[in-house]
């Protein structure tokens, strides 16, 4: 007998889990529902290297998702909104992760595949992030049918002067809500199923962004290519010995600057020397055309001579410390780095063994900014 009610009890368990799901089913049938994703057909994004400006547009796209409408509930309508809205004069959401950015969103129409009446539709560009809250769209057809709205997404340049490009990190703080639903009533609308969109955090997640473009790297025009320094004349016994301090090295000494014009603010110098006669020795002192003399050139203040080495090649920089100036405190400013030159006797050379006459000494200054 125990045995009978256990499968009695089985069997109405099953009956009864039958039921509710044919009745969830119809209801899912008589819903609006989301169809399909938000997705768009790629972004279009500024060069990277370019200059920008505030309000300026560096990325955009259009996204859709689309809805499903049922026989019965066939009046529809989209709603939309901010609830931080005008957060600044270009009505973009700041993302506060990625510092100068700005995420605009707008109404982009619709698509229907029947003919369908318009209630009330908003003009296409109308910014969703300015509203608080507002109806994009309402529409009523004759039959079931599918609509697929539209979105314009927009990344905007809101402090340039923060703005670094990279990847953009989705402030979720401030929503920005669409939320389609169907008239089941005359004063009654219904929300569909997956009815609720983030359209912010849909940029990330759903619509798959690219790096955003780095801007233009500060430059500055060197005003002293193939600059000629005429030192001056000194006797043989003056010229100071290898690895002696500067002070020896004064008489004849020459002190000149190289200098980068029309540096953007907060440009730095890196400044690379290289012996143009030798431009694999690592030394502090240039060779020269006479073989016992060379000269060493000194940044500033500094009591040690500057190294010399191989120049930076690509993106590979050289081991040894460059010489640093800057930051430009303005736009088009000059940047100027005080070089002084002096007369060194070559290693292994003694002060007898110094030839007389006229030399030339060469280096190549390789300029990176920052």
């Amino acid at each position: 007998m125990t045995k009978s009610l256990f499968k009695f009890n089985i069997k109405f368990i099953a009956l009864f889990l039958a039921i509710i799901f044919a009745t969830l089913n119809a209801n899912a049938q008589n819903a609006c529902y989301r169809y399909s994703p938000l997705s768009s057909n790629g972004w279009t994004m500024k060069p990277a290297g370019s200059s920008f400006t505030n309000g300026e547009v560096i990325g955009t796209t259009r996204a859709s998702t689309t809805y499903y409408m049922p026989l019965g509930q066939n009046s529809s309508a989209i709603t939309a909104g901010s609830l931080n809205a005008q957060q600044n004069a270009w009505d973009a959401i700041p993302m506060q992760q990625t510092p100068g950015v700005g995420v605009r969103v707008k109404w982009g129409g619709y698509t229907a595949t029947t003919s369908i009446s318009i209630v009330q539709m908003s003009p296409i560009g109308s910014s969703i992030t300015k509203k608080i809250w507002e109806t994009f769209l309402r529409s009523r057809a004759s039959s079931s049918y599918y609509i697929t709205y539209h979105y314009i997404y927009e990344i905007v340049i809101i402090d340039k002067e923060k703005y670094k490009g990279g990847k953009l990190i989705i402030s979720d703080t401030t929503p920005v809500t669409a939320i389609a639903s169907s008239e089941i009533s005359a004063t009654h609308y219904q929300t569909c199923v997956n009815g609720f969109l983030n359209l912010l955090t849909a940029v990330t997640s759903e619509l798959n962004i690219p790096e955003l473009p780095e801007p233009a790297k500060p430059t500055c025009a060197s005003a002293q290519i193939g600059f000629t320094a005429k030192m001056n004349p000194i006797n043989a016994s003056q010229i100071a010995a290898f690895g002696s301090n500067r002070n020896q090295g004064i008489p004849g000494e020459l002190k000149f600057r190289l200098i980068g014009n029309n540096c953007a603010k907060g440009t730095v110098i890196k400044a690379y020397f290289t012996d143009t006669r030798a431009s694999s020795a690592e030394n502090n002192f240039l060779y020269s055309t006479n073989e016992t003399v060379g000269v060493r050139l000194y940044y500033d203040e500094d009591q040690d001579p500057i190294k010399m080495g191989p120049a930076p090649v690509g993106s590979t920089l050289p081991l040894r410390s460059p010489i640093i100036e800057g930051p430009a405190m303005s736009d088009n400013s000059s940047l100027y780095i005080p070089i002084t030159a002096q007369y060194v006797r070559l290693p292994y050379v003694g002060a007898n063994d110094v030839k007389a006459g006229g030399m030339r000494a060469a280096t190549t200054v390789t300029f990176i900014y920052d």
